[in-house]
């Protein structure tokens, strides 16, 4: 009996515990994916930007999607861009939005001159245009006029092309030198008398050696007049007399003494170089002097 009275009571407080879990399944369950929903809910509310973002992108794959398939589908045959109709477009699969931006822009007189300009339009995509390329026929004497419309433009090009030779600054005269805004008469006179002095011109930077000529003047001489390495009167240092190396400005009285007085003891001067073995030409005058120098008589 007492055994009999245990079981049953087992078995009794077993199906009570049966009884709320199921409960509990009942209470706390429905309200977890309540909230889960209503936080979703919110999250949505709060940005419905996203959404509509997400609702176009879907919609745009979606649309390319169906005009590809229905592309895939027409039998395309050869074809002319530049002559077929909107509703020609159409039937072979293109959107009737994109017909009419192709025939507006036909219109206005645009061509397909080759099977990439259907990239041109707005709206096409290069899946649409990879499809359809195969099938273009553009007529020969669009590309032939294509080529002679370049061609026209590069003769035009070439026709303008005026070709300026800049006059040498050695061979400049004084009234040439006026001709520059800021160079009066008295200094084109003093460039010409430095010319002479110095045997010619050979680079911008000697200019501004030039008594009074400002450094503003360097870039107009420089568009006016060419510097070629054209010396007038080198500097002959094998037979040149004392008075004549010292009136170079780039000498003083001691220097041309002891150039003529080095070539009497040891014999003439093989090179240009050969100056530097005289220890009171120093380096950076004798690179003044290189351009001018000959050993020849």
């Amino acid at each position: 009996m007492i055994m009999n009275h245990l079981g049953f009571s087992i078995k009794e407080a077993n199906g009570t515990l049966v009884l709320i879990l199921i409960l509990c399944i009942f209470i706390f369950i429905p309200p977890f994916f309540n909230s889960f929903d209503t936080v979703q809910r919110v999250k949505f509310e709060s940005d419905p930007s996203e959404i509509l973002k997400w609702k176009k992108e879907f919609e745009l794959v979606e649309k390319k999607s169906l005009d590809n398939k229905k592309l895939s589908k027409v039998d395309l045959t050869s074809f002319d861009p530049n002559t077929i109709s909107k509703e020609k477009w159409i039937d072979f699969g293109v959107s009737p939005a994109l017909a009419r931006r192709i025939m507006n822009y036909r219109n206005a007189g645009g061509t397909f001159k080759k099977n990439s300009d259907l990239l041109k339009i707005y709206g096409m995509d290069s899946t649409t245009a990879a499809i359809l390329m195969p099938y273009l026929t553009i007529k020969p004497e669009l590309q032939k006029a294509k080529s002679n419309q370049l061609k026209t433009k590069v003769k035009s090009k070439k026709a303008t092309i005026t070709i300026k030779t800049k006059r040498n600054i050695n061979l400049a005269t004084e009234e040439e030198f006026r001709k520059i805004y800021g160079i009066g008469e008295r200094l084109s006179k003093r460039i010409v008398n430095y010319r002479s002095l110095l045997g010619g011109y050979h680079s911008l930077s000697q200019l501004s050696e030039v008594y009074f000529l400002e450094d503003s003047l360097l870039p107009k001489i420089n568009n006016a007049f060419a510097f070629d390495g054209l010396v007038l009167s080198p500097l002959k240092i094998n037979s040149d007399s004392v008075q004549v190396l010292r009136s170079h400005p780039y000498l003083n009285r001691n220097q041309a003494k002891a150039i003529v007085s080095y070539r009497e003891v040891h014999g003439k001067f093989q090179s240009p170089e050969g100056l530097m073995t005289i220890k009171i030409i120093s380096d950076s005058t004798f690179e003044k002097l290189k351009p001018y120098i000959s050993v020849k008589e």
